[in-house]
């Protein structure tokens, strides 16, 4: 089973220094009123750039992940990613939601459309291959799981002994477990204190697990 390519990329190309510049006046200004500037007012701010120039720039960072344009909308630019002079840890990558999970029944796989948003420092070197999944139903519970969560998860069949994986067992049924292999025994190990274990003779891994997001309250 094939997932979907990821949406987003860590932004790994570098930027010029005017476009450095200009991201860092649409950072500053969103921190402070909550929206992007104008270009007229980008470009006083950086000493008179055109309109149009500064229009060329923000097109490159589009291309590159840090803003996205709305032409229809005020403000007409979104900030996706801060400044590359924040730090690392607030930094962010957009990965894409590839689908649902529910405990005992196949991935429900489909291009959803949605991204999350992800810190960065969480990818590692690059987000090629994680994907999103939102958990259906109460029946990872005993995982710490609930109905909503969103799994971080990056997709590949080989995972090393001690990893959280997205595990796919006979007959396609999908669990999150811990992947423990001793003396050639495959256990799929629960989180819960006490709780059974799972020994197969034969699964598919379909990702391994980055990390874990719930939301409390709507936003």
């Amino acid at each position: 089973m094939d997932a979907p390519a990821p949406r987003g990329e860590t932004v790994d190309e570098p930027l010029t220094p005017r476009q450095r510049d200009i991201l860092g006046v649409i950072t500053s200004a969103v921190q402070r009123t909550g929206q992007a500037p104008a270009l007229t007012a980008i470009g006083e701010q950086l000493g008179g750039i055109t309109p149009p120039s500064v229009y060329k720039h923000i097109l490159a960072l589009e291309q590159k992940g840090y803003v996205r344009r709305h032409p229809n909308r005020r403000p007409p630019i979104e900030l996706l990613l801060p400044s590359p002079s924040a730090p690392q840890s607030q930094l962010q990558a957009l990965v894409r939601l590839a689908g649902s999970l529910q405990a005992g029944h196949p991935l429900l796989l489909s291009d959803t459309g949605e991204d999350v948003a992800v810190e960065r420092d969480l990818l590692g070197s690059t987000s090629r291959n994680v994907v999103a999944l939102r958990v259906q139903g109460f029946g990872l519970c005993s995982e710490g799981l609930l109905d909503g969560d969103v799994l971080i998860v990056r997709t590949g069949s080989e995972a090393t002994s001690g990893a959280t994986v997205v595990a796919l067992l006979d007959g396609g049924g999908a669990t999150v477990r811990r992947y423990i292999v001793e003396t050639g025994v495959t256990t799929l190990a629960s989180a819960q204190p006490g709780g059974e274990p799972l020994r197969v003779s034969r699964i598919t891994i379909y990702g391994i697990v980055l990390a874990a997001r719930r939301r409390y309250a709507p936003t």
